[in-house]
């Protein structure tokens, strides 16, 4: 199976039959379970394309799975709390977990605890990295949303072995909400892009993070649990706790800052769930929309018709549900991770570090750049060259011995030859017939 097939990933609260689940979208079947635990609400994730990991609904533990194993890793994972929201970077190197109101970054490859940072007064309710890795955002039900520079937050600028918790700045803090921040989400661009939030004011903000100026405020008549967007950015879908799920289109003007809906737009709703909604996703296409809810169901929707295609049905309320492209190891029987998975730390012990050792897997050299690459091509190429050379010049030289020993053969049957008298006599007369011939023209001629 190639990894351009996308599949949905969901769990809930019950865990009696699986923790996290991968489903195939357009048939409803399950393609592979994950077992042991019980998954909290934005608390599961991939890394990279080898492992999967969530935070417990309960205990203080985060339990990693291989891709293509039903059953837990044997690395222990015990956290300082119950893990409240979780992020995996895109390239699988940094995870940052809510606990309580602190974030936690751990370096995966070495579970070293890299920064805990005490910023948000209340619980953080979800974590959200921009595609490019260099910054993620955490949302807390306090209200505020804040966009932190990965770099920042684990670089040691004065001493390499000493913990900046306490002089990480964040890039901008959003404080434009009255109750808690239930979602984010990021689009794409890295840097560039936009993030939108869904709070429990009944608001949804759009932001630009380049600037950090706020684009856009939805108001809603009721609270909101959830959001996600189209990959071109141009719709926006938010849950509500009444369980509909409102559309909103961004190329709609005019408006101001503030925009509140119209009746139609209050009436246009994907309506089957009878409970808060606690997920939404939409697929790479924006053809279907994934929505997971307290009524222990996950739909699938027909974007352009807002129909109901097909319901997967749970033992208990969603906890996670997106679509994800579904990498080769799930289906793999022999998996070869490309990341070290070590692991994590659960205090950070860096002032009585003397030295510290990141373990990689890589096949390429790493420490060679491309220009020395290039000469070693070239040299090795340049070996090659002579090599060929010296065996053309050997089978040049064994060529014309093979044709002087011919030629002598032949110049020695040819002297072994004895001359036949009969043929020299009549070769003689011949000539002998036509000078005389010739020679009686030439009198005839001059008469």
């Amino acid at each position: 199976m190639s990894d351009l097939r996308e599949v949905a990933i969901t769990s809930d609260s019950s865990g009696q039959l699986w923790n996290a689940c991968v489903w195939d979208p357009f048939v409803g079947t399950t393609l592979m379970t994950y077992k042991g635990g019980v998954s909290n609400s934005h608390c599961l994730s991939f890394i990279g394309r080898d492992f999967l990991i969530s935070g417990d609904a309960v205990k203080p533990l985060l339990h990693v799975w291989a891709l293509n194993r039903q059953e837990q890793i044997q690395v222990r994972m015990v956290c300082p709390g119950k893990v409240g929201a979780l992020a995996i970077s895109p390239d699988g190197s940094y995870c940052v977990c809510g606990i309580e109101e602190k974030l936690h970054v751990w370096q995966v490859a070495t579970g070293r605890l890299m920064a805990v940072i005490p910023r948000h007064f209340q619980r953080v309710t979800c974590i959200r990295f921009t595609d490019d890795t260099t910054h993620f955002a955490s949302a807390s039900e306090d209200g505020s949303v804040i966009i932190w520079p990965l770099c920042k937050v684990v670089s040691m600028t004065q001493d390499i072995f000493r913990s900046i918790s306490d002089s990480a700045e964040p890039r901008y803090t959003f404080s434009d909400h009255s109750l808690a921040v239930t979602n984010i989400f990021i689009g794409k661009g890295g840097m560039r892009a936009r993030l939108v939030t869904a709070s429990l004011d009944g608001t949804s903000k759009i932001y630009d993070l380049a600037s950090g100026i706020m684009l856009l405020s939805v108001v809603f008549d009721v609270g909101l649990t959830c959001v996600t967007m189209t990959i071109a950015e141009s719709r926006v879908f938010l849950g509500t706790i009444e369980g509909k799920i409102h559309p909103l289109c961004l190329h709609t003007p005019p408006r101001s800052l503030d925009y509140h809906l119209t009746e139609t737009e209050k009436q246009n709703v994907f309506s089957e769930h009878t409970k808060s909604i606690t997920c939404l996703s939409v697929s790479v296409d924006s053809s279907m929309l994934l929505s997971g809810s307290l009524d222990e169901q996950v739909i699938i929707w027909d974007v352009p018709s807002m129909q109901c295609l097909r319901k997967l049905q749970h033992k208990g309320s969603i906890t996670n549900a997106f679509f994800a492209i579904v990498p080769m190891n799930v289906f793999s029987n022999n998996l070869k991770p490309s990341l070290v998975l070590s692991s994590f730390k659960r205090r950070s012990d860096t002032e009585n570090e003397e030295s510290y050792c990141i373990n990689v897997l890589n096949s390429e050299r790493i420490l060679c750049d491309k220009k020395s690459e290039n000469k070693e091509s070239l040299k090795y190429l340049a070996g090659q060259v002579l090599q060929l050379k010296s065996q053309v010049k050997s089978l040049v030289g064994a060529n014309l011995e093979l044709y002087r020993g011919l030629i002598a053969d032949v110049w020695d049957g040819h002297d072994d030859d004895e001359p036949d008298p009969s043929f020299e006599s009549t070769q003689e007369v011949g000539v002998h017939k036509k000078r005389k011939i010739k020679h009686k023209k030439k009198r005839n001629l001059e008469t």
